[in-house]
């Protein structure tokens, strides 16, 4: 009797949350992770914003990418806080010797900073979601895919989940890649179809 090999049962590539949960009081934007691999904080931290607009947020269409990458940054230091920074580098080190183990950035906001996020796909090239333990992911999905209909968006979901129920109604849609969901067995696996069924698809 022959045992299987690894290589016939590849372990299957599994992800644990980094849960921030972020909302706005007046001038400030409380943030908080709730949900992480090294440890949850007990209080948020309160960063100041000044007036906020969610105009200022916002990407024209002609925007270069110094003007982007200084979008991100803003954003960046709303929702990732130096309190919130440091738990992200100590769970992303915790999971680093899991060659299997990967880590997925869950984000709650109130509307006004949703509508801030989604103001990236406006000046994306592509989008890649995967619909693999979805939690965030069919708000956003919802958020991006029918404001943005000439926005490539490849889905991925890993081989033994199935998907969400409206998702359906999401593949179909024009800007989907292939109207399809792209299967992947583990890490190794997606690594080796990523460049020729999911981003050159996207990109093309």
């Amino acid at each position: 009797m022959t045992t299987p090999s690894d290589e016939n049962f590849p372990i299957p590539l599994r992800f644990v949350d980094f849960a921030v949960r972020a909302w706005r009081e007046g001038k400030y934007v409380q943030v908080i992770a709730h949900a992480t691999p090294a440890g949850n904080m007990r209080q948020p931290v309160a960063v100041s914003t000044g007036r906020f607009s969610a105009d200022d947020y916002r990407l024209p269409l002609e925007a270069n990418l110094e003007e982007g990458v200084q979008l991100g940054r803003d954003l960046t230091r709303l929702l990732l806080p130096r309190e919130v920074w440091a738990l992200l580098s100590e769970s992303m080190m915790l999971i680093a010797p899991e060659p299997n183990l990967g880590l997925r950035l869950r984000l709650c906001l109130d509307e006004d900073l949703i509508e801030s996020v989604v103001r990236f796909a406006s000046v994306s090239r592509f989008v890649v979601a995967d619909l693999t333990d979805p939690k965030s992911i069919p708000a956003e999905l919802q958020a991006i895919v029918p404001n943005f209909p000439s926005l490539p968006v490849s889905l991925i979901i890993q081989g033994s989940q199935r998907e969400y129920a409206v998702s359906e109604h999401i593949v179909r849609r024009e800007s989907v890649v292939g109207k399809r969901v792209v299967s992947y067995r583990n890490l190794d696996h997606l690594l080796s179809i990523l460049d020729e069924q999911v981003l050159a698809r996207a990109g093309s």
